[in-house]
């Protein structure tokens, strides 16, 4: 079966991690159950006097098509508004773009499937795709679609009401987005959680752990955004050092909230107890979940997490938000802990809880991992989506 697959979030290099998940996803597919794919990620047209601006300069360095693990990926351009202005009629351009991509893409005619790894903007290309190869189409929400697209109006509502009463299946990835969009906008889903590889090595923990003052080690990874909740983690994580708890926390990632987030620790005068160690490679961030203790991510928009998975693969206690992505995933105080959003007070909570309760923290640990080599592998991710294309097409 050869898919065409449209994702905006697609890797514009092959070391990039950003749109991985879908990287990965595809590969399972390839690999798994030999599908074929072929992959459109639109990307926006960078007009010379903004190139060298942070923000758009990797957009314009870009490459318009590349050979990615055997599958091929077109990058084609499109015209957009910067800041978010006249939001639909970048969206009319990003499936404009996507569409006449088509046919500069090999084996076009093999094409059974196109699959759009969002629904706004990516279900829109895909249903323009679908019509001009006369083939059906799938998609799979993210948050964003239902978080926030949905309720930004009512142009926005009536897309995404047109993409996914067009689409054959709708797919979700965590029961949350499930129970989402069937009471926003009645329609069903087939959950399909997202996957790790199993086999992704953690590395040593001894020599990780010497790193840091003694103590336990509490750890979080994410892009440095307002929603992942970090100021609330820091916030809850001061609360315990007041009570003379012996802890250290680490915080993986970088993003617009780093300043403002350091800024936090330093007034708290937890400068030694935090440490920001910005960006990391794949196989470092491994690392480091080998030697923390407890993983802690209070994010409260997250589509499903993969770092959570992660975590709970090194045999990790984590901590999640309840109505977010995980949430559905795990169960809360089996295979980890959901607290509420924004909630300072429950987050210092389940962090002493766990902290505290060495038994509880390795029962639940053990659980978790359990869980995700069971269940939460991209092997079994490909073949519930396999079956998913299968249904599409027939």
């Amino acid at each position: 079966m050869h898919v065409m697959q449209v994702s905006h979030m697609y890797p514009r290099f092959r070391e990039h991690r950003y749109g991985i998940t879908m990287k990965d996803q595809i590969a399972a597919l390839a690999e798994v159950c030999q599908v074929d794919s072929s992959v459109i990620s639109p990307v926006p047209w960078v007009p010379p006097m903004l190139r060298r601006l942070p923000r758009w300069s990797q957009l314009s360095v870009s490459p318009r098509s590349a050979e990615m693990d055997g599958i091929h990926v077109s990058y084609p351009r499109y015209l957009t508004a910067p800041f978010g202005l006249l939001r639909k009629m970048s969206w009319s351009a990003f499936g404009a773009a996507a569409t006449r991509a088509v046919h500069e893409v090999p084996n076009t005619a093999k094409v059974k499937l196109v699959h759009a790894h969002m629904a706004i903007p990516d279900g829109l290309a895909a249903l323009g795709i679908s019509r001009s190869l006369s083939c059906p189409f799938v998609v799979t929400i993210q948050a964003t679609d239902l978080d926030l697209t949905a309720r930004a109006g009512e142009v926005q509502r009536a897309l995404l009401g047109q993409v996914f009463s067009a689409a054959s299946v709708v797919i979700s990835p965590s029961p949350r987005l499930t129970r989402t969009l069937v009471a926003q906008f009645a329609c069903s889903a087939v959950t399909v959680p997202y996957g790790i590889h199993p086999d992704d090595p953690h590395g040593e923990a001894g020599t990780t752990r010497a790193e840091f003052p003694v103590g336990q080690i509490l750890l979080t990874v994410a892009r440095l955004l307002r929603s992942k909740g970090i100021d609330y983690l820091i916030r809850a994580f001061s609360n315990l050092i007041n009570e003379q708890v012996q802890l250290h926390l680490v915080i993986v990632g970088d993003g617009p909230e780093r300043e403002h987030l350091e800024a936090i620790v330093d007034r708290a005068g937890l400068a030694e107890h935090v440490s920001f160690l910005g960006a990391l490679s794949h196989r470092d961030v491994l690392r480091y979940m080998a030697a923390c203790d407890v993983f802690v991510l209070p994010s409260w928009r997250e589509t499903f997490g993969l770092v959570y998975l992660e975590a709970m693969a090194a045999g990790k206690p984590i901590i999640g938000v309840r109505g977010q992505g995980i949430d559905g995933i795990i169960e809360d105080g089996r295979t980890g802990f959901l607290v509420a959003p924004q909630s300072i007070s429950e987050l210092t909570q389940s962090l002493r809880r766990v902290l505290m309760d060495s038994e509880l923290a390795q029962a639940v640990a053990t659980d978790g991992r359990a869980l995700v080599f069971d269940t939460l592998t991209w092997e079994r991710t490909a073949e519930r989506t396999m079956e998913i294309y299968e249904q599409a097409i027939s």
